[in-house]
Order: structure tokens, then sequence, then C-alpha cells
């Protein structure tokens, strides 16, 4: 016979369990959640820092070893950001970018722009879809990766170790 005190023991237990499992996937969303305002924040100043010329900013926003695969040409930290401080000081054009998509990870994330240079005169100067990764490093997020769709130079799966 089962003692009265262990009667209801395996209730309890399930009831614990789902418990546990209920504030577990609560705190997982509440994390990606978290992870995504942020990262969205980030990307937010991103675009900021390209339209107010901003290049310490950008420099603090690109990863050590980011890599850019524009249709022309691929590009590292040090030559993009030189290139922009060059086509800053030459034109005055303005960037307009919309995050279509995040998917974010907890070390990892991707986001889907569209995205558009224009020149003061509000001409289209350049306009395509790229795809940022992310990485969480010790310092918060750091862009490493920009992929534009229709790139020329497609990437080695060596540059997507991180």
């Amino acid at each position: 016979m089962i003692p009265q005190r262990y009667k209801f023991y395996p209730a309890i237990l399930l009831f614990a369990v789902m418990i546990l499992q209920t504030s577990a996937c609560r705190s997982a969303r509440t994390a990606q959640t978290d992870t995504e305002t942020s990262l969205r924040a980030k990307v937010t100043s991103y675009i900021k820092a390209w339209n107010e010329e901003d290049i310490k900013t950008l420099k603090i926003l690109y990863a050590n070893d980011f890599k850019s695969y524009a249709p022309l040409y691929k590009s590292s930290r040090e030559q993009l950001l030189k290139d922009l401080q060059n086509g800053f000081e030459a034109h005055n054009n303005r960037i307009k970018a919309r995050i279509t998509e995040v998917n974010s990870g907890t070390v990892l994330a991707t986001v889907q722009l569209e995205w558009m240079i224009v020149d003061e005169n509000k001409e289209v100067i350049f306009a395509q879809n790229l795809l940022q990764i992310w990485k969480k490093e010790q310092t918060g997020w750091k862009l490493k990766r920009i992929l534009f769709y229709t790139a020329n130079e497609v990437p080695n799966p060596g540059d997507f170790d991180f």
C-alpha cells in the first residue's frame, strides 16, 4: 500500500515539470524578442551612421574580420571604411533602408534589408536587397558579412566560419 503522502506524487511531479517547461519556453521567447529588439536598434544605428557619415560609429559596428560581397567587388573592413570616407567627401548621397526580416539567434543573426542610395536630387543611384550577418561579441553585435543578392562573387564556405 502506498502511503497517503505519496499518493499524488506522480501528478504533482508532472505538474511541476509542465510549469518548468512553460517557464523555459516563455524565457526563450523573451530572450529572442530582446535579441531581435537590440539587433534592430543596432541596424538602425548603422543606417543612421551611414546617413550622418559617421565613420567612427561605422568602425565600431563592423567586425574586425568583416567582408562585403558587393556586385562589383569583395571588400574588407579597412578597404570599405576607406572607400566610405572617400565617398562621403566626394558625394552627398543618402541611404534609404528598410528592415524586412530579422532571424535572431543568441550568437548569430541575419537581417534582410531593402536598400537604396539616392543623391541630393533624390535620384536612385543604387538599389538592391542585401543580407547582413551579425555576430554577438563581448562588446555587442558586430556586422560580420554583407551579401548582396546579385553578387558576382559567390562566397566560399570558409567565409562563414565564425
